[in-house]
């Protein structure tokens, strides 16, 4: 069961300084107090699980809860920018296509920049992540290569994470996969999250040429997890 926190029906507790909050606190004698049916409920075991970075609560009969306080750092969108048509055509000169992916890269890295001049740009290995702050929002863009987003899924495999969606079809070469991570950092938002970032994409697409984003289908909230 999922609970979405808010001020007066599901909030959380914290007896060592006696405070109420919506948002998430760091503290070891922490409670999640809500309303289920107009009867007043309190789970006493609340903690932040460090592995899937999401908010779990255990009642007295040991039901797990899926607490939402609506500042987790969760995958909104994600899905492939494909090189002409390379989500229909595969590439099998391993030189060919590096050169392909090394010029994708390239148009990707400079469409973001030329779309968001003062974003902050990290490298990752082989893989690239873009932050800005938008409406009270950190917004974390990731480009990985197809092959890192196999490791990725094996990697949550093994921990037992959902894995980002993916398509077979897409060439290894041709495509990058793109994600875009959003936390809120500050209340009173003007804008839906996944409007932004819709937005964001649009403006990366519309700063390249022969270039175009297939998205993925996101059923359920993916936290992000180092």
């Amino acid at each position: 069961m999922v609970l979405k926190t808010n001020q007066d029906s599901c909030y959380f507790y914290d007896s060592d300084t006696n405070t109420q909050s919506r948002k998430f606190i760091e503290s070891p004698n922490l409670s999640l107090i809500f309303i289920d049916n107009e009867e007043r409920k309190e789970l006493d075991n609340v903690y932040l699980d460090p592995r899937t970075n999401v908010i779990v609560g255990r009642d007295v009969n040991g039901t797990t809860y899926v607490i939402d306080d609506g500042y987790r750092n969760s995958m909104i969108r994600a899905g492939y920018l494909v090189y002409k048509n390379y989500d229909e055509l595969k590439i099998n000169d391993r030189n060919e296509g590096a050169k392909i992916h090394d010029e994708l890269v390239y148009l990707v890295s400079q469409a973001i920049k030329k779309a968001f001049p003062t974003i902050e740009r990290n490298v990752i290995g082989f893989s690239e992540n873009y932050t800005l702050i938008d409406d009270g929002y950190r917004f974390t863009i990731g480009i990985y290569s197809n092959i890192d987003i196999v490791k990725k899924n094996q990697e949550r495999k093994i921990n037992g994470l959902q894995f980002y969606p993916f398509d077979k079809r897409m060439d290894n070469y041709g495509t990058l996969y793109i994600t875009i991570h959003c936390q809120r950092i500050e209340e009173n938002n003007k804008n839906k999250s996944t409007v932004i970032a819709d937005n964001i994409l649009k403006s990366i697409i519309d700063n390249t040429e022969d270039i175009k984003f297939t998205i993925m289908d996101i059923s359920n909230p993916l936290y992000y997890t180092k």
